[in-house]
């Protein structure tokens, strides 16, 4: 196994567990999401059978002998029974599928809030504000984009098995044509999810460094402007945000190569079958019904693979921003938290310091035997030689 198959199948791997730790965290509108996804799949499947059926047994007929209006109204009354099924799936993958993302956002938000509040000043400091704020929203939005479709990708493979069936039961001759797209289909999601995940890997880096320039220009503005330093700005932003775009860039033109691929295949399996199915029904070996059947059942085939893929595809995104995020959740905690609180008066307070000395791991004092007293509503500014 080459390289890149292996890093592939590292990032695959840790994606799925992702995935899993999300869904162990918000476990019952997860579950309610996958079961309206599933009701939503088996009422798909079952709408190209009813349309089969109703072809053969209404439509067809009508132009031939005429059928009686009891017929008619039955034949309506399943279709429009299938479709208010699928909307019902519909509405309750999206609501749920859009709960448990919603909830584990905020999940993962308070874990990198209550993060941050129990490190030390010191880590604060060594990091940009950029960098800190880009870990609460940009890293966390990234880690969970891709959970709002993995209910629907879920049921989305009991369709492909559940079509897949019936396109073997309903005409063996004409599935073994169809069915030899979906390798391609397949094949093509592989290539794509490939392709794409190294830019998509370096684009989620590089909102995190756009972000910690914009914030640290937009902090500093008056000690850049004071010391000249716009030009070295403004030069350090044009430097990170083109390498942004030149990521967001390669992964549109790589989303705007497969796109058509993608539409085109299931299209000309399509023609392929209906001209196929034109010369069967021709020879009296299937119906009209079940051609049409057969078409629909293919049309519901190649959404599911592309979705799918599109999950696949995504897993590298969240892969970075978790790993990002668990950077912040591995930090060592080094505060000691206070055994009791103290109340404190009421109003302002001022502060005493008696006898302060610092030093950085060990090294020469920075602060020796200070005192200070701050009354309270007072200011005080230190000011070194420099003015700083």
């Amino acid at each position: 196994m080459s390289t890149a198959s292996k890093g592939q199948r590292t990032v695959l791997l840790r994606g799925l567990g992702v995935l899993r730790s999300y869904v162990g965290s918000h476990p019952l509108p997860f579950s309610v999401a996958v079961l309206g996804a599933s009701t939503y799949a088996g009422a798909t499947v079952a709408s190209a059978v009813v349309l089969g059926r109703v072809t053969d047994s209404v439509i067809v007929p009508a132009f031939d002998r005429g059928v009686d209006a009891a017929t008619i109204w039955a034949g309506v009354a399943l279709v429009f029974g299938v479709v208010a099924v699928r909307a019902g799936g519909i509405v309750t993958r999206r609501y749920f599928a859009g709960l448990t993302q919603a909830r584990t956002v905020r999940t993962l938000q308070a874990r990198v809030a209550d993060r941050y509040r129990r490190l030390p000043l010191a880590y604060h400091q060594t990091r940009p504000p950029g960098e800190l704020l880009a870990h609460a929203e940009a890293d966390v939005q990234a880690a969970t984009d891709v959970l709002s479709m993995v209910p629907f990708s879920t049921a989305a493979i009991l369709l492909v098995v559940i079509a897949t069936l019936l396109l073997l039961w309903t005409d063996f001759f004409l599935a073994a044509i169809g069915l030899l797209v979906l390798p391609l289909l397949t094949f093509l999601n592989r290539v794509y999810g490939s392709k794409v995940e190294p830019p998509a890997s370096r684009a989620q880096a590089k909102i995190g460094d756009v972000s910690a320039v914009v914030h640290e220009s937009v902090d500093g503005a008056l000690v850049v402007k004071t010391l000249g330093r716009e030009a070295s700005e403004v030069a350090r932003l044009e430097a990170q945000a083109e390498g942004l775009r030149r990521a967001r860039v390669e992964m549109g033109s790589l989303r705007a190569g497969f796109e058509p691929a993608f539409e085109a295949l299931p299209n000309l399996g399509i023609v392929a079958l209906v001209a196929v199915g034109s010369w069967r029904l021709s020879t009296g070996a299937i119906s009209t019904g079940t051609l049409v059947q057969f078409v629909s059942l293919f049309q519901l085939l190649a959404f599911p693979l592309r979705l799918i893929g599109f999950v696949l595809s995504d897993l590298p995104r969240a892969v970075v921003g978790r790993d990002r995020l668990e950077g912040v959740f591995r930090e060592p905690i080094t505060l000691t938290p206070a055994a009791e609180g103290l109340d404190l008066p009421e109003g302002a307070l001022g502060v005493s310091v008696r006898k302060l000395s610092f030093s950085f791991g060990g090294g020469r004092r920075v602060l020796d035997d200070l005192s200070v007293e701050v009354a309270a509503n007072e200011s005080v500014a230190l000011v070194g030689s420099t003015g700083a």
